[in-house]
């Protein structure tokens, strides 16, 4: 049993002095070779340039400063009288020339007279721009948009009733402003003329008629007047 028991420990220090020997070949051989190169420094980046500081817009600014942006402006057949005159109608808050006094309409635009007892919703909210553009535009007195249409953009129940007729008043096809005040008058509906003299503006030939007749059609003198017997927008009867 010693025997083997001695055979056994002389195999495991062999083993044990090859490994070891081997260990030792292997941290030579490594030692021998040369460092590896560094590796190269990356060139640090050029500093970025300072970012351009935005200028605040003026406290105040002249036509001509502002129409250099706003170029397209001034090439409308109808333009705001003003217009070369910004700060008329324009405030500056805090440094910025674009804030808008929208009570600046009324200050030159007095539409609204004492007499006036109904007034366009529009107009009585002070919502002027529903209707008109403030600097300029295609159209008469700068509205956004010509006649009857512009009327029918708010009032489209009148537009879908006209739909539905055969026959439609010709200044309604047109323009409403005919018959109706855009802004205020004293009759309701902001009709031009609370009588019979409203329909007789247009109509010479029978006023022509009445004045001459010996007998007339008294609907067209008591209540509604002619409105009595024609609807003023609209009918399917001729």
């Amino acid at each position: 049993m010693r025997l083997i028991a001695g055979d056994i420990w002389n195999r495991w220090a062999a083993a044990i002095a090859i490994a070891l020997t081997a260990i030792s070949v292997v941290q030579a051989r490594a030692a021998q070779q040369p460092p590896a190169p560094a590796a190269a420094a990356k060139p640090a980046a050029p500093p970025s340039a300072p970012a351009a500081a935005r200028q605040a817009p003026p406290a105040t600014a002249a036509a001509g400063a502002c129409v250099s942006c706003h170029a397209a402006v001034p090439k409308h057949a109808a333009v705001h009288p003003k217009l070369a005159d910004c700060v008329s109608c324009h405030v500056p808050k805090t440094r910025d020339a674009h804030a808008f006094d929208d009570k600046k309409c009324t200050v030159c635009h007095q539409m609204v007279k004492k007499n006036d007892k109904f007034v366009h919703g529009p107009v009585a909210a002070g919502e002027c721009l529903a209707c008109h553009d403030p600097h300029g535009s295609d159209e008469p007195a700068q509205v956004r948009v010509f006649g009857s249409d512009l009327c029918q953009k708010c009032h489209v129940d009148m537009k879908a009733r006209l739909a539905e007729k055969r026959f439609t008043h010709a200044p309604v096809k047109e323009d409403c402003a005919t018959c109706h005040n855009p802004h205020a008058s004293p009759s309701k509906y902001q009709i031009r003329n609370d009588s019979a003299e409203q329909c007789l503006a247009c109509h010479k030939t029978l006023r022509k008629e009445l004045v001459t007749a010996r007998v007339q059609h008294e609907a067209v003198a008591v209540d509604r007047e002619c409105l009595n017997c024609h609807d003023p927008h609209a009918s399917d009867f001729d």
